[in-house]
């Protein structure tokens, strides 16, 4: 069963994924006043997640349904529309603000409205999601900014490719599934395997070629999917698990803030290497740190 997951849900969607991405992006190799098609990697996240959520679920997805993690395909499905439209509206400046806060808010409360009003008065759930919004917010901003480093790109050609930025989301990424299945929750665990399968296509796309970007709509995707698992983690986790799995998620969201901001900033005009080492190591030491944190705890409930 482990084997059909990994295959399905992980292999099968990365190597979708991978294809797709490559179809789209690779004639920007030879035609550099190409613009390549940023509304695709949205919906390649979304697609990502259907095989795992076919092996997990089947086809018995309802319309609204009330448990807040069977809620999870639609609420990827929002984030992926949302990052169509910002690809699409991208000239416009206006959208380029408004949108992230909409689809920001939009989908972490479809996620998080089980807490009201059950657990969360009016007020709480203001503060609350003006902290979880405003969080997620900055963090987007700094991986959006590193994103687009190369803002000439779709008029002089990219002599070589810029894998920093996609490699240190995915390392951090990698650690979210860990988390989430350490800590109870092996559903959400399986559909982020499928996420991070593409997050890897995408890494392997960002070198082999050069123009490929995460920025103009896949970034906004992938940071809305990313937060809303991560508070999956951080609210869902079985009572032993609780305090773990959130220093856990508080410990990756530093290394995705971390390297983002490297990368946005300090990092800006080094050379690929220097930026694809640093960066990894900014996003991995959190992240290892999370995962063996994960691991312990379920050692340690294990000798329990």
């Amino acid at each position: 069963m482990v084997l059909k997951f990994i295959l399905i849900g992980g292999v099968l969607p990365g190597a979708i994924a991978t294809l797709l991405l490559l179809a789209g992006w690779f004639r920007t190799r030879r035609q550099a006043d190409r613009r390549g098609p940023a509304w695709l990697l949205p919906l390649v996240l979304f697609l990502s997640i259907i095989p795992a959520q076919l092996l997990a679920q089947g086809t018995n997805l309802p319309l609204w349904p009330r448990n807040a993690a069977d809620r999870m395909p639609h609420v990827f499905l929002a984030a992926a529309l949302f990052g169509v439209a910002l690809a699409l509206a991208w000239k416009w400046r206006a959208v380029r603000f408004a949108l992230p806060v909409i689809a920001i808010g939009v989908c972490q409360w479809m996620y998080v409205g089980f807490k009201y009003p059950s657990s969360w008065n009016a007020s709480q759930a203001v503060l609350w999601m003006g902290v979880l919004v405003g969080g997620t917010l900055a963090i987007y901003a700094l991986m959006e900014i590193a994103a687009q480093r190369y803002r000439v790109m779709e008029t002089l050609p990219v002599r070589e490719p810029d894998p920093a930025l996609a490699l240190s989301i995915f390392i951090a990424a990698n650690a979210i599934p860990i988390v989430l299945k350490e800590t109870g929750n092996a559903y959400l665990a399986q559909i982020c395997g499928g996420v991070v399968a593409c997050l890897g296509a995408a890494l392997f796309v960002a070198i082999v070629v050069p123009r490929f970007s995460l920025a103009r709509g896949g970034m906004l995707t992938i940071v809305v999917m990313l937060s809303v698992l991560m508070i999956a983690g951080y609210y869902h986790a079985d009572r032993e698990s609780e305090r773990a799995a959130r220093i856990c998620m508080w410990l990756v969201a530093a290394g995705l803030a971390g390297s983002s901001l490297a990368l946005a900033a300090p990092l800006r005009g080094a050379g690929m290497w220097r930026r694809v080492i640093l960066g990894a190591v900014i996003a991995g030491v959190p992240t290892m740190a999370a995962v063996a944190i994960a691991m312990r705890h379920l050692a340690g409930s294990g000798a329990e």
